[in-house]
This record gives structure tokens, sequence and C-alpha cells, in this order.
């Protein structure tokens, strides 16, 4: 966190300035670890992330793996003393996934992604047994079992030692095939899925300029495609609930970030126009409060700028408003059908104009953005939607400077064999890559509705130019993955162009 992007923030709770009143730690300019005093409150700086947040952020049972008031209550005493490496214990004590995240643990991000996995889907098996004692929630139908044979008491014990049971066995599974993990993993998949080179060929489109923020952007699939292209922006602002996912993005994704930790509910602690560019994905359904979102990110987006909703979807997809299943939050105010959000966005989008464009495949997008302004087009677009997820463009007609060639290059040169295929070695130093079984047939999640499918089989070769590099990007067979997403690909030699093509043996 530097220290010029505190002066300018703006407290989200008395709406008075934000001072950097104490640094324990830092690395050139960026913050480490301090201390920032608002009218209300001091906000801690862990590991260069502004906890900015006063309660736990949005994450259900995952909460326990960083427990975001705890962290932040002894950030604040320790670093008062200025006892980082206190501070430090306490976490490796507490919370060891955020310790190894601050002190640079992990290979690579696959072996995060794995290990986080492995504790929060012990977290899960122990929330739905425990809120199947409610009969409306969690595991019910297993709990329901139990009663019928075992007093109530006994019953809810016995429900909660299976559970326990069932996480271990899944943990042993998960690290003999890690791939079982990965595999399912949102998370993962948003870094290579054909939905994520969707967004890709979409913002490629978009003038960033210097001042960019990304909101509940998760593991960083938008801050990575900023960086696979060469276009990280002077001042890159992440604000996201969870501590952990900004500590991901800082570690595996890229370290040109200014990260806030904050519930995305509250104001926004930005002042008007503070961004060129605001740019959020697949977060809007999932956040109670959607229209202070939806106002909250185009008040702090600059006139001539552009907010990007990204990825939005609603029960015409199959969610659920009520799902017991579902501890990461039960129940979620999902909008009857997709189209439904062109009324909520226009609500808000004042003197702005919202575009809307349906979600489709890669390939029809390698020629230019598909934004539908008018209102006849808006309601052909959305009268027979090709799939079930929108995306929503806010700019000011007269004021947004339009958009601009894509230039591939950066990204074309940074593609590399998408973790859906196995590569083997082919002829004149190329590769050949077949698909793996497990995406055989695709889910919702990984590719929209009029994508046909992922290729059986590809062949690399060592003279592919970027055209062709783009086009087997389109179709899902390479992939813009992080610097830090596996270590073969930080081997300079491993394959052409530079990029690593881990071998299968």
């Amino acid at each position: 966190m530097r220290a010029a992007t505190i002066e300018h923030l703006v407290c989200p709770y008395t709406g008075g300035p934000l001072v950097l009143d104490t640094v324990a730690a830092r690395s050139g300019d960026d913050i480490d670890y301090g201390l920032v005093r608002g009218e209300s409150f001091e906000f801690p700086i862990v590991a260069g992330v502004l906890l900015l947040g006063l309660g736990k952020g949005y994450g259900g049972h995952e909460e326990a793996l960083a427990p975001y008031v705890p962290i932040q209550a002894a950030a604040v005493d320790y670093l008062r003393r200025g006892d980082v490496e206190g501070l430090l214990r306490w976490l490796r004590a507490h919370s060891p996934l955020v310790h190894r995240l601050a002190i640079g643990g992990f290979d690579d991000y696959e072996h995060f992604a794995v290990e986080s996995h492995i504790r929060s889907a012990r977290l899960e098996a122990a929330a739905l047994a425990a809120d199947a004692d409610y009969g409306v929630l969690g595991d019910i139908g297993v709990r329901r079992r139990l009663a019928r044979a075992l007093p109530a008491p006994v019953a809810a014990r016995a429900h909660r030692r299976l559970a326990v049971v069932r996480a271990r066995a899944a943990a042993a599974r998960a690290r003999r095939s890690p791939n079982t993990v990965l595999d399912g993993s949102f998370y993962a998949q948003r870094f290579y899925s054909p939905r994520a080179a969707a967004t890709a060929l979409q913002v490629a489109r978009l003038p960033i300029g210097s001042r960019v923020l990304s909101l509940c952007g998760g593991h960083g699939m938008f801050e990575n495609l900023l960086a696979r292209s060469g276009r990280i922006p002077e001042h890159l602002v992440c604000l996201d609930g969870q501590l952990i996912n900004l500590l991901a993005v800082k570690r595996f994704v890229t370290a040109e970030i200014d990260a806030i930790c904050s519930d995305a509910q509250f104001h926004l602690p930005f002042r008007d126009g503070s961004f060129d560019a605001v740019f959020s994905s697949t977060c809007l359904p999932e956040i109670p409060a959607q229209a202070h979102f939806i106002r909250e990110s185009i008040r702090v987006t600059d006139a001539a700028g552009w907010t990007m909703f990204d990825s939005m979807w609603a029960l015409d997809s199959g969610v659920l408003r009520c799902d017991p299943y579902r501890p990461y939050r039960y129940l979620q105010n999902f909008l009857p059908r997709v189209r439904d959000y062109r009324a909520v966005i226009d609500r808000f989008a004042g003197a702005r104009t919202a575009g809307y464009a349906i979600s489709r495949r890669p390939a029809d997008l390698l020629d230019g953005p598909r934004w539908a302004f008018e209102d006849e087009r808006i309601i052909a677009e959305l009268s027979d939607p090709v799939d079930t997820e929108l995306n929503a463009l806010v700019i000011d007609r007269e004021r947004f400077p339009g958009f601009v060639d894509a230039d591939h290059s950066a990204l074309a040169g940074a593609l590399s064999p998408s973790p859906a295929y196995r590569v083997e070695r082919g002829p004149d130093a190329g590769a050949r890559l077949r698909r793996r079984p497990e995406f055989d047939v695709l889910s919702p999640v990984f590719a929209s509705s009029d994508f046909a499918g992922l290729p059986g089989s590809v062949e690399l070769g060592a003279t592919d130019g970027h055209t062709r590099r783009l086009e087997l990007f389109a179709a899902g067979a390479l992939a813009a993955l992080p610097i830090g997403y596996r270590r073969e690909q930080r081997d300079d030699h491993a394959g052409p162009h530079g990029q690593g093509l881990p071998v299968t043996r």
C-alpha cells in the first residue's frame, strides 16, 4: 500500500480523511505494515493490505480461514508497538493460510488453491452439519436419517463426527490427486475458462487510463488480464471483502496493486470520479446491497471513464434464492431474469448511459466489442439471449473517448496451455495438447451456452504467430495464466515463445 494512495482515501464511515500514522515496515514506497488513522479508528496495514473494514468480510464459513476481526485487533495491538514479528507469530498460530501468504509462502498458485480448498472444505462440512440442527439448512437429509435412529443430542453429535470423517477423507483424496480440486475450483477456472477469455477480449477494447479500480476481484482474474496484456496502470487499486483474496493477488498475480480489505456494501473509500475505469466481475449478484454497489461504482468513476459490471446472472441461470447446501450464503436476493438488470442499472446510471451485452463465445469478440447502447439494440440483445449471463458498461457517451484498437501482441506472447489439456512433446520443438476427459462436458460456469466445446487435440508450433495463438485462446486451448500459477511457467527453456509447457509423463 503506497503512502500516496492513502492520501487520497476517504473514511467510509465518517467521510473524513485518512492519514498514515505509523510505519512498522516498508519496501521502498510500499507500506508493508503500519497504521492508518481516521477520525474514528486506527486501521492496520498487514502484508501490504489496508484492513479498512470493521467487521467480517463476505465468505460464510470461510471466515474461519482468516478471522477478520481478531486479525485486525491483533494487528492494531502489535503494530502500535512496531512489533511486526510478533504479529507474524500470532498469524502463524491463528491463521496459518494468511501467515503463509504474508511471508511469500507456497510454491505457486496451484499449491495455494489446493491447500485453501482443503481447509475450506473442512469448515464447510462442519457448517453444513451444525446448521442442519435447524431442519431447514445444511445436510438436512443426513441429519434427519440419524435423528430417526438416535435421540436428538446423540444424532447431532454423530452428524458432526460424520462430517469430520468425511472432511478428512476428502482432504486425503485432494492431496493425492490435486487435479480433483483444481478442476472444480471456481477461482482457478477463472484464469483459463472461455468466459475469462471473452472478458479479456472485451476489456482489450477499453481505454485503461492511469487510475483503475478492481472491485471484489477474487483471486485476480482482471488484474491478471491487465498484467499479461502489458496494461497495468500507474495506479491499480483492488478492494475485496476477503483478506486471503487480496494476498493471493499480490502473491501470484501482480504485486503492483494497492489492496484494501473492506465490505463493498459500505461507501467506497474514494472521492467522486477518482478512477478512469472501475471493473467488477461475477460479484454484483452476490452482493445483497446491489443498488448501493452500482451507485457507488458509478460515483467513483471519472466522467470520461467507464464502469463495467461483468458476468451477472439471475434465477433463470438455475441458481436458488434459498439454497440449503450453500453455506457461503444460504439466502441470496437474485433477480428473476438476467435481463432485469437493465432496469436496476439504468436506475442509477444518471446522466450516463449503460450498454449491454449477453455473454458469448470468445471467437465472436476477436473483431471487436458487442455492446448495445441504443434502445432497439438492447431490446434485441436481451429478448433472445444466447447465454444466461449479462455484462453492462456504463459511460458518458459525450465524454467517453471511445473504444481502442486492441494490441494483442503482449497477451498472445504470454499465453500458455490451458490446464484443461495434457501437454506432450510435438515435432519441431512444438507441443501437442490433448483435452483431458474431465473437460469433455463443460459447466455453464466455465463457458457460455453458445460455446461448442474445447477442441479434442491441438498442435502448437514453435513458430505459431500471434493470430494463431489468439484463435487458440478464443477456442480455450491456450490461457493467460498468472505468472505464479505453476512453477513450470517460470522455466525459460520449457517451451515455444518462452512459455512453460509442462509435459505429461
